[in-house]
């Protein structure tokens, strides 16, 4: 299954950002945001209010509790995080996707679906739970490791290995699987060449 990538979530920008709570707060009125409905909330910042129509619209994970990863959407705006969902709520950011604008999520919105997937969220597009996309499966990893799971963050760097495991065909030349299994896992990829199995989890 192929890699893939939008121009528009290339851009790693803001790993560093911090929530404006208070400004997060008064955009949640204006959109009347409702809960559980974080993707439609944050296009709805970008769609109805005139100062951020040139925002980015995110989708990525964010971690409650420093414990509990969760797929989420939000916008950045002037190096600044505005959740207009959870407002008041101290979480970790990592960005998967972003799309500036109301352009960037008029042209996001043309990326085919599957037909049983609504509009959003977009990272739909890219796969179960936006695998395809590597800078969704990026922030998977790094949001999962900050959580403190570090076998489904290795889950996430692998999985092209893994998706080849489970079809049955171990590829022969090392230097065919993802970079962090040949080199940060050189014990674990001997192990699963022998036996055919990843449940063997080592630590580099």
């Amino acid at each position: 299954m192929a890699e893939r990538q939008t121009e528009a979530s290339v851009n790693r920008k803001g790993l560093n950002m911090k929530k404006n709570k208070e400004e997060s707060g008064r955009i949640r009125l204006l959109v009347r945001a409702k809960a559980k409905q974080c993707y439609l909330n944050a296009f709805r910042v970008i769609q109805s209010i005139p100062e951020y129509a040139d925002a980015d619209y995110v989708e990525g994970i964010v971690v409650i509790g420093g414990v509990l990863p969760i797929e989420h959407g939000w916008v950045e705006r002037n190096g600044e995080i505005i959740d207009p969902t959870m407002p008041d709520d101290d979480l970790a950011y990592f960005a998967g996707l972003r799309f500036n604008g109301e352009c960037g999520l008029s042209k996001a919105l043309q990326i085919p679906k599957p037909d049983y997937c609504e509009d959003l969220p977009i990272f739909y597009r890219f796969g179960w739970g936006g695998i395809e996309s590597l800078e969704f499966r990026t922030a998977c990893v790094a949001a999962y490791r900050h959580a403190g799971n570090d076998f489904l963050a290795f889950r996430y760097e692998t999985w092209r290995a893994m998706e080849t495991l489970d079809s049955g065909i171990l590829p022969t030349n090392h230097s065919d699987w993802p970079e962090p299994l040949c080199e940060r896992n050189a014990e674990h990829r001997q192990y699963v060449t022998r036996t055919g199995r990843c449940d063997n989890q080592t630590t580099s």
